[in-house]
């Protein structure tokens, strides 16, 4: 077995599919190799073949397309460990052949002595700013091999400029930067690598004209000296360089020429690019490595603008999903990681607010779904507004029924305070919300509120596949029971909750009721508001 697929979100998680075949194809449909029972999947979705010895996914025309490691592909070739996403079902590509792994076809060898400067030439990167200003004026000039340098030089870089000026993919934006460096020198082989967290360097894209399976091999001592003095390094004849005195691939590989330089964005080192040949000593010039070094230096900040564009995305739907359920303020918290919510399990005194509207079987009666969508949207917006302001947290919808949560995550002193004047303010704007159905000749509501304090359990609850921050325990359900006992305009808060009012609120004491699944009777004050306010 080389490859294989482990399906580890959706209907099919846990099914694992060896690629045995050239050619595999996945979707809904009975005629597809592997049938995936997801709706969201076409019935021929996408396809897998092996070409050469890699293995190349295809999107065959579906509908909600094919997702490799969050970004939309038409065709790419695999890695190990790409996340593959087709609908709602996730897969991870797994490779057991070495083979099939980029960084496995290049070799670092122990560091050596320094650069011997006899056969080397060093180039300072970020000196090489002044010559991009240089081409970005005038190239009229009497000696013609310097003006077709330069126009070389501006080519690659305006080539660079176009073609990735609509690609947000890292991995796409390597290859095509692979393309153009091959295109534009007289290098053999290539690669790009570029550090991960763990400030490792980790091969991004391997490119040989060749297509053998011969390792590349770069001394370490050529990374440092790049990395290290931030400059970029040509050296003309490896074969009978000192420093590679242990070099016994580099006489295996035949390598006679290698350009390597650093990709650095302002004070930072993105990675590096490495080229070499094995044709012949001395292919490349200096006017090859002030070429590389301007390729280096554009493709940096297209490197740097891509993540940074892929961080933007990934906070703004961090940021939309946070600000379903929590305030403004909050959400600002969470993104500045002021506070952690991916805690399980933690028990919290709590105050909880059920909110629903009263005989809303019959007020939705005649009305088409959409209305019927249309009518809770508006409703939900109106009621969390008014949650927010208080900085409560909306913990769910439910059918008619809303929830929310103040004191947890986020804690004030004057939690089941800042509840009840939410729940005042929630009756006072569906009073409001009403007239304006009055004027629009739509059908009216009412809504009754329920308010309960006490401890619960909150944090992640859910599957592996799908998790919500929500909170559990019996204090939940006393806090839905007094809902379902509140009528029509009413707010109906527990004994727990008034022993932590301030006294100008203005509550009456009801006789005792019995709710399903409470053990004691439950002793409920209604809230008095002035409907005026």
């Amino acid at each position: 077995m080389t490859a294989m697929l482990k399906i580890i979100k959706g209907n099919d998680t846990g099914s694992e599919i060896e690629l045995k075949t050239h050619s595999l194809s996945l979707g809904r449909g009975k005629t597809a190799d592997v049938v995936l029972k997801d709706p969201s999947v076409s019935r021929l979705h996408a396809s897998i073949r092996k070409e050469g010895k890699f293995f190349i996914i295809y999107d065959e025309n579906s509908n909600n397309g094919v997702f490799v490691n969050d970004s939309r592909v038409d065709k790419l070739k695999l890695k190990n460990n790409d996340l593959i996403d087709l609908g709602n079902t996730q897969m991870k590509f797994v490779s057991t052949d070495v083979n099939l792994e980029e960084s496995s076809s290049i070799l670092i060898t122990p560091e050596q002595s320094t650069i011997d400067p006899d056969k080397s030439f060093l180039l300072d990167v970020e000196e090489m700013e002044s010559l991009k200003k240089a081409l970005e004026g005038e190239l009229i000039t009497t000696d013609t091999k310097e003006a077709n340098k330069k126009f070389r030089k501006l080519q690659a870089m305006l080539r660079i400029s176009n073609a990735v000026a609509n690609i947000f993919d890292i991995n796409a934006l390597i290859e095509e930067l692979m393309t153009i460096i091959f295109d534009e020198t007289k290098a053999t082989r290539g690669f790009i690598m570029l550090y991960d967290e763990n400030k490792e360097l980790v091969p991004k894209a391997v490119r040989k004209k060749n297509q053998d399976d011969e390792v590349i091999t770069v001394s370490k001592t050529v990374i440092n000296t790049v990395v290290n003095n931030r400059k970029a390094l040509l050296s003309s004849d490896l074969m009978n360089d000192e420093r590679f005195s242990t070099g016994v691939s580099i006489i295996a590989n035949q390598i006679k020429s290698c350009m390597c330089s650093p990709l650095i964005y302002h004070n930072e080192i993105l990675g590096i690019i490495h080229i070499d040949s094995d044709i012949t000593a001395n292919i490349f010039s200096q006017d090859d490595l002030e070429l590389l070094v301007a390729i280096a230096n554009q493709a940096a900040v297209c490197i740097k603008n891509t993540y940074l564009i892929k961080t933007l995305t990934e906070e703004e739907n961090k940021r939309s999903k946070l600000s379903q359920y929590f305030s403004p303020g909050q959400v600002d918290m969470l993104m500045n990681n002021k506070l952690n919510i991916s805690l399980g399990g933690k028990t919290e005194y709590v105050t909880m607010i059920f909110c629903d509207i009263r005989s809303f079987t019959t007020i939705s009666e005649g009305m088409n779904a959409l209305e019927v969508m249309n009518f809770l949207n508006e409703f939900f917006s109106e009621m969390t507004e008014m949650i927010f302001k208080y900085d409560g947290m909306v913990d769910n919808f439910m059918g008619d029924c809303i929830m929310a949560v103040f004191g947890g995550p986020f804690h004030h002193d004057n939690d089941p305070e800042r509840a009840v004047r939410a729940a005042i303010d929630m009756q006072l704007r569906h009073i409001k919300l009403n007239k304006k159905f009055e004027k629009e000749n739509r059908k009216t509501f009412g809504i009754g509120i329920g308010i309960h304090s006490g401890t619960v359990s909150r944090g992640n609850i859910g599957s592996t596949q799908m998790k919500k921050y929500t909170v559990i325990g019996s204090n939940v359900n006393i806090s839905s029971r007094l809902c379902s006992v509140a009528k029509a305009g009413e707010i109906l808060v527990s004994e727990a909750t008034v022993k932590n009012l301030p006294n100008d609120f203005v509550l009456t004491k009801l006789d005792p009721v019995k709710v399903k699944n409470v053990g004691e009777p439950l002793i409920p004050y209604r809230v008095n508001y002035n409907i005026e306010d």
